[in-house]
């Protein structure tokens, strides 16, 4: 309604052309995104370092602008301009379009799920809930016997920083990618 107001048109034909509560969201998304960063180079780069670098690139911008996470490539990329330059960045690394655009994805989908749980730990945390990690220090040390497995990890508070659990999520993204038959197998 206030939207609708301060452009001086009614609140259906507001809907009707942008698409409802969504459609005004999606707007406001695209438009945070100006001042994003460019993409990182591929330049001196293997296919396995450049998506360490991209993925840190997503997560940088998905953080600094969290109205993104419903959208993400829909907002990130309307026009798909970055999603062909990544695909044919793969392409010239060794994959095949398809792969390309499925290692792509794959990556995206990781990096969007581990920021999604990395701003709601943040959240908690200021709310003054303990998060679910620190949770688990907290069972580990009052009945260690309780948990065997999780107590043999000898956990610390360093598995607990945010910027070295992603390089371990994405590791392991770019090791199943780099596992996939259809992947280029030179490093």
């Amino acid at each position: 309604k206030d939207v609708a107001d301060f452009l001086g048109v009614n609140v259906t034909t507001l809907y009707r052309h942008v698409g409802g509560i969504d459609g005004l969201r999606r707007i406001r998304a695209s438009l945070s995104r100006s001042d994003l960063e460019e993409l990182p180079s591929p330049k001196g780069h293997t296919w396995q370092s450049w998506m360490r670098v991209l993925g840190e690139y997503y997560r940088r911008a998905l953080l600094q602008h969290p109205d993104l996470l419903d959208f993400v490539q829909a907002a990130l990329d309307p026009d798909f301009v970055n999603l062909e330059k990544e695909a044919s960045i793969l392409v010239q690394f060794g994959f095949e379009p398809r792969a390309a655009l499925m290692a792509h994805s794959f990556l995206i989908t990781t990096v969007t799920g581990y920021v999604q749980q990395e701003l709601q730990t943040i959240e908690e945390a200021r709310a003054g809930y303990a998060p679910y990690y620190a949770r688990l220090f907290q069972n580990l040390d009052s009945q260690p016997e309780r948990l065997p497995t999780l107590t043999s990890v000898n956990l610390s508070q360093k598995d607990l920083d945010r910027d070295l659990n992603f390089k371990a999520v994405v590791n392991y993204a770019i090791a199943g990618i780099g596992a996939q038959r259809d992947a280029p197998k030179d490093a």
